[in-house]
């Protein structure tokens, strides 16, 4: 049996497409709605903390869940490969996270309903779009058309009736751009402690959103 060298499988992707997939048909045939348990809801931040993080893996619905994974599929594999495994979970997580960030900070500051729940993978995908285009540019290329895709889906976020968390939807984008410009930076892809330092960069980064999410809970 030969070896293939160089095989570069984007395993943390399938891998986030699959547990997407397992807990919507779980949520789909369990009669007492499992989405209850995992979705965001800001009231429920401090006492049941993982639901940042859970909430990312629930869909509403089948064109949810099928346009979240179709998207995931498509920028999920170019972005892996660019960061890695490890450093790309990391960063989907963080992305995620700051979608919650934002649904928590409008709903303290801007008097939302704290009971509201929120779930699905969009502010975690956003943010991966949002790196997507960061890396482009910074590599001198043109971003013109993932910049429409995010700004076409921006747009949507904010029809209503359709009930999507725009919140979500630019807090991850923002911490996906953000995060990612620090990763970029010249000074970083120059050193020889690269990797080191970007995983400082992520885990400082994770330090700010936690609190930040610690003072809009204290507030």
């Amino acid at each position: 049996m030969s070896r293939i060298k160089g095989l570069n499988l984007p395993v943390v992707t399938t891998s986030l497409i699959i547990a997407c997939v397992v807990v919507f048909i779980l949520d789909y045939v369990l009669p007492f709605g499992l989405w209850k348990y995992g979705a965001f809801i800001p009231a429920l931040a401090v006492s049941e903390p993982y639901r940042y993080l859970t909430a990312m893996f629930f869909h509403s619905g089948e064109a949810h869940i099928l346009g979240n994974m179709y998207a995931l599929f498509l920028i999920g594999i170019p972005m892996e490969r660019r960061l890695g495994r490890s450093k790309f979970l990391v960063f989907y997580l963080l992305c995620g996270i700051g979608g919650h960030t934002l649904i928590l900070a409008w709903a303290r500051l801007a008097g939302d309903s704290m009971w509201t729940a929120t779930l699905g993978a969009s502010g975690a995908i956003f943010g991966i779009f949002a790196a997507y285009a960061v890396d482009i540019r910074k590599n001198g290329g043109k971003a013109t058309l993932i910049l429409i895709v995010m700004g076409y889906n921006l747009v949507i976020s904010f029809i209503p009736g359709l009930n999507i968390s725009w919140q979500g939807h630019i807090g991850g984008l923002i911490a996906g751009a953000i995060i990612m410009a620090l990763l970029v930076l010249r000074p970083v892809k120059q050193s020889k402690y690269k990797d080191a330092l970007q995983w400082f960069l992520m885990v400082a980064s994770c330090a700010i959103l936690v609190t930040i999410n610690f003072l809009l809970l204290m507030k």
